[in-house]
């Protein structure tokens, strides 16, 4: 009876002038072969050999569990996984049955450096059942590393602290990141909005502006998914209740009730892998501007 899939088979070596091949030999490696065969399927007529490459690509980018998660400014933790790794068409596979600690102990070369964004990666070059962990400035590959897959990022702030919301997982896990933060527009220019932490897929803006020693003031609201922004809001002045509306196409904030005045006007140029850079063509004192950026 055949043993795979549930065990290997070893098959008894047999010598030259010594052993007696009896019919057991053969149909041991038979029984083996059609196990194999059949633990595989077919894969359609017409069919070649050529064609179960499929099923190694399949096997190369395996990954279960494994997940990042923040810990702490200077920690972050790698749940328990399995994980198939390949280097020049030769595997391995590694399992863990416990999280591992991941701290500035296990950065590839160098050491920690403020406001950059580094990535994470699991590495079987050493023996053994387990993988281990490398940060790496790389993103394609970390310096030392033969057998290894990118796990995921996350960015270390100008203080020297990971950002929680910036630790991301290349394999999709359940739920979202966001972070909120500030739009510091005082001139016009473009401006790199870089303690976002990761790369957002749409971003909120919420802004007011009341200025000093002024009867008027405004607010406005707007939404950009990378593509396109639009924003609506309204401006007051003093002794008019009813205020005026407008919308735009760019992100605007204005004031006044029966001419709007602009205050502060963006356009959205790029998202970017720690944030996003907007464009300011109006900039004035006496506002506040908040994000809302989404992954």
């Amino acid at each position: 009876m055949a043993e795979f899939p549930a065990t290997v088979k070893n098959f008894l070596t047999l010598n030259d002038g010594v052993d007696k091949v009896i019919a057991a030999h053969p149909n041991d490696r038979a029984g083996e072969t059609t196990a194999i065969e059949t633990f595989l399927g077919a894969l359609g007529v017409g069919n070649t050999q050529g064609f179960s490459a499929a099923l190694v690509d399949l096997l190369q980018g395996y990954i279960q569990g494994a997940e990042l998660t923040y810990v702490g400014v200077e920690e972050i933790s790698v749940a328990a996984g399995r994980i198939a790794f390949e280097a020049s068409g030769k595997y391995r596979w590694r399992e863990n049955n416990a999280a591992l600690s991941v701290d500035w102990g296990d950065i590839d070369t160098g050491a920690e450096a403020s406001s950059t964004l580094y990535y994470v990666y699991a590495v079987a070059d050493a023996s053994g059942t387990g993988f281990t962990i490398l940060i790496s400035l790389s993103d394609t590959a970390p310096t030392g590393g033969t057998y290894y897959k990118k796990l995921g990022q996350f960015y270390n702030d100008s203080g020297d602290d990971i950002i929680e919301s910036s630790v991301i997982n290349d394999q999709p896990v359940e739920g979202l990141s966001a972070k909120i933060g500030d739009v510091v527009v005082t001139s016009v220019a473009s401006v790199a909005v870089v303690d976002v932490g990761f790369k957002p897929k749409a971003v909120l803006f919420i802004c007011g502006y009341n200025g000093t020693g002024e009867d008027r003031s405004g607010n406005a609201v707007g939404f950009w998914d990378g593509t396109s922004m639009f924003s609506m809001g309204a401006g007051f002045i003093a002794g008019d209740a009813s205020g005026r509306g407008f919308i735009s196409t760019n992100f605007v904030l204005a004031t006044d009730s029966v001419t709007p005045t602009n205050k502060v006007v963006f356009t959205g140029t790029s998202f970017d892998d720690v944030g996003f850079t907007v464009n300011v063509t109006t900039a004035t004192a006496g506002y506040l501007c908040k994000y809302l950026a989404i992954r």
